[in-house]
């Protein structure tokens, strides 16, 4: 079980076109990631929170966790997805054991719930062995390369998607900003399993801040 931070939404999507209308934000609360292990080391269950909202899926509940690559490429071996059995949540995650990662510090994830009921909620978490403020250089440069990943809502509003990305992330520490920029993007939808593969629209960039002594990016 790893803790970290996270960010949650509530929001409202009318029927009968499930168009999301309204969108209502958290603050920052707590979050923990749990994954379970088949004997033959396949995720078996995700357990997620953020602040006071969980979602758990199961492979013994009928839920679905399956690989992106498996449909969107090798690239995108190392990102997990779930589906829960009734179609309505959905979830994303790096899988901290894959070969490319081997990561024993931190994951991260997304998931959505309420698909084609009218109300839910999206989170996004960050878990693991966080570093302090302290911690930070206050000089000097650096550069992070890996993944991103989300859970995406279609320019017409109908459709969610999950979204994995090749991410880097250019800090300078003199300055405390962090230029960040995701490529080579891909979308699936597990519940109608719609494959974009090469989905600039989702590709992005951006510049992140953060205080002297803080570890928290806006």
């Amino acid at each position: 079980r790893l803790q970290g931070i996270s960010h949650n939404a509530d929001y409202t999507a009318p029927a009968p076109n499930f168009v999301v209308t309204q969108l209502a934000a958290s603050t920052d609360p707590s979050s923990t990631v749990s994954i379970t292990y088949d004997g033959q080391q396949n995720v078996s269950s995700i357990v997620l929170t953020s602040g006071s909202k969980s979602q758990t899926f199961a492979t013994s509940s009928g839920d679905t966790i399956g690989n992106l690559g498996t449909y969107l490429g090798a690239n995108y071996s190392d990102i997990a997805f779930a589906v829960d059995a009734t179609g309505t949540n959905i979830g994303i995650a790096a899988e901290p054991l894959a070969s490319n990662l081997n990561w024993n510090y931190q994951s991260y994830g997304a998931w959505e719930t309420g698909r084609g009921t009218g109300s839910g909620y999206a989170a996004v978490a960050s878990v693991g062995n966080m570093t302090s403020g302290a911690g930070i250089p206050t000089t000097g440069n650096a550069i992070y390369t890996g993944y991103s990943g989300g859970v995406a809502i279609s320019a017409d509003g109908t459709q969610d998607f999950i979204v994995s990305s090749d991410f880097q992330a250019t800090a300078d520490f003199s300055t405390r900003s962090v230029s960040i920029q995701a490529t080579n993007s891909g979308s699936y939808d597990p519940v109608n399993d719609i494959t974009n593969i090469n989905d600039t629209q989702y590709n992005y960039t951006g510049v992140a801040t953060y205080d002297a002594g803080s570890n928290s990016l806006h």
